[in-house]
C-alpha cells in the first residue's frame, strides 16, 4: 500500500478495481500515526476505486462498507452466523473471545483482529473523481500471542461441537471483495448513500446507543 499510495502518478494510471495482496508487510499504518503489525496468517490488501465527487453517495463511507464486507463475509456464511465478529466505529474489526472452559469469565474479551483505511487523491484530468486506495488488513490465521478468525472458529467448534472450516486467506479475500462489490454498487446506485446499510452496521457494532436530549 505504502508503493502506490507514494506513486500517484504510477496508481493514477491503473484500472479500477484491481487488488493488491501482499502476504506480509513491513510498514503496514492506521489511522494517524498508528502501526499495524502484518505477521504471517493476517491477510492484507489494497483497493484502486475511482469515484465521483458528484456522488450523492459520501466518500467518507467507503470505509464503513469495506469494513463491513469483512464482518459480513465471516457471519452470512452458512453456519457461521453465531461467530462474533463485530465493527467499531469508524473502520475496525474486533471479535468477542473467551475460553469455553473458564467458568470465570462472565463477558467476553473484545479483541482487535482487524481495520480499514482509504487514503484518496482528488483528480480532475478527465472527470471530477477521487482515486481511492482502500486498504485493509485482517488477522486470519495468526499465532499467538494476536488472536485471529480461525482461532476464533476453532473455539466456537469446540463450544458448539460443530465442525466449521477454517478460511484460508484466499477464501476469505474472494469473499471479502464478493461482498464489497455488491455493497458499492448499492451505495453508488441507490441515491440515500449509507443510510440503506445503517441497520445491520448497527447490529454488528460493538457499540451502546446514548441518546441525548437538548432542551430548546
Amino acid at each position: 500500500m505504502f508503493l502506490i499510495i507514494r506513486n500517484f502518478k504510477f496508481t493514477k494510471n491503473l484500472p479500477t478495481g484491481l487488488v493488491f495482496v501482499a502476504t506480509q508487510q513491513i510498514q503496514g499504518r492506521g489511522r494517524g500515526s498508528n502501526s499495524w503489525i502484518s505477521p504471517p496468517g493476517c491477510l492484507q490488501f489494497s483497493i484502486i476505486l475511482r469515484h465521483p465527487s458528484n456522488s450523492s453517495s459520501p466518500v467518507v463511507f467507503i470505509q464503513y462498507l469495506l469494513s463491513l464486507a469483512v464482518v459480513e463475509a465471516v457471519r452470512t456464511k452458512k453456519g457461521y452466523e453465531d461467530i462474533p465478529l463485530r465493527l467499531k466505529w469508524p473502520n475496525d474489526i474486533y471479535v468477542e473471545s473467551s475460553s469455553p472452559n473458564d467458568e470465570s469469565v462472565k463477558s467476553p474479551k473484545i479483541i482487535k483482529i482487524g481495520g480499514v483505511i482509504v487514503n484518496s487523491q482528488y483528480t480532475q484530468d478527465e472527470l471530477d473523481e477521487f482515486l481511492l486506495i482502500a486498504g485493509c488488513g485482517v488477522n486470519v490465521s495468526n499465532l499467538a500471542p494476536t488472536t485471529a478468525i480461525n482461532h476464533i472458529i476453532s473455539l466456537y467448534n469446540h463450544a458448539n461441537n460443530t465442525q466449521l472450516e477454517e478460511f484460508s486467506q484466499e477464501q476469505l479475500l474472494a469473499a471479502i471483495l464478493v461482498k464489497f462489490e455488491s455493497f458499492y454498487s448499492d451505495f453508488c446506485r441507490n441515491g440515500y448513500g449509507f443510510e440503506p446499510f445503517l441497520d445491520i452496521y448497527y447490529e454488528r457494532w460493538l457499540h451502546t446507543f446514548v441518546l441525548i436530549f437538548h432542551i430548546l
